[in-house]
């Protein structure tokens, strides 16, 4: 009859004799479980020297001033500057309905691309750190019968939170209640952008 049940010599343990002093035993642990872990190790090792190499390739201003020659390197100082200029001066704007009526709606549930809006209502909130006739022009505005108010004037980190923070505040607006959907966001917004 063979034996059904797991054995300490079956699992690979030694016998419970040859754990007891002064006895000696056949026993000789398995050795299959050694090459695989030399090979775990030897995996883990590879797998780290590349993820090293790809660290020190990483892409940074530094190495990218070092790499270039004196005038390569005026004309790339140039467009960094006018890169920082740029996200320096950037407005946080609201957009508001110029009169009472229907207006597109991006953050109403499905089946609902209109919503009822009074003169004076909040329809977006945003920022741009682009000229204001780049983005929502006067031809936009005038189109979606809305008003540019310039919120706030600065730095694009400031900008976007102040632009977070006012569209996260809207849904307590009694403004949000509309007939046709409560809004969680401005009607033209459709996330908060966080």
């Amino acid at each position: 009859m063979k034996q059904l049940f797991l054995t300490r010599e079956r699992v690979g343990y030694p016998p419970i004799d040859a754990l007891r002093p002064g006895k000696t035993s056949n026993y000789k642990p398995p050795i299959d479980f050694f090459p695989f872990l030399l090979a775990l190790l030897v995996l883990v090792a590879i797998v780290w020297k590349l993820m090293s190499g790809y660290q020190e390739k990483a892409l940074t201003i530094e190495g990218i001033e070092k790499s270039l020659g004196p005038q390569e390197l005026e004309a790339y100082k140039a467009s960094q500057k006018e890169v920082d200029e740029k996200f320096e001066h950037c407005i946080q704007y609201i957009l508001y309905a110029l009169e009472d009526g229907i207006y597109e709606c991006l953050s109403c549930p499905p089946g609902i691309p209109f919503v009822t809006l009074k003169k004076g209502e909040i329809w977006y909130i945003g920022h741009t750190c682009q000229d204001d006739n780049d983005r929502h022009s006067r031809a936009f505005r005038q189109e979606h019968n809305v008003w540019l108010y310039t919120n706030y004037v600065g730095p694009k980190e400031e900008c976007h939170k102040i632009e977070l923070k006012l569209i996260r505040g809207y849904k307590y607006l009694p403004e949000s209640q509309k007939p046709e959907a409560k809004l969680i966001l401005p009607p033209y917004n459709r996330t908060d952008k966080n």
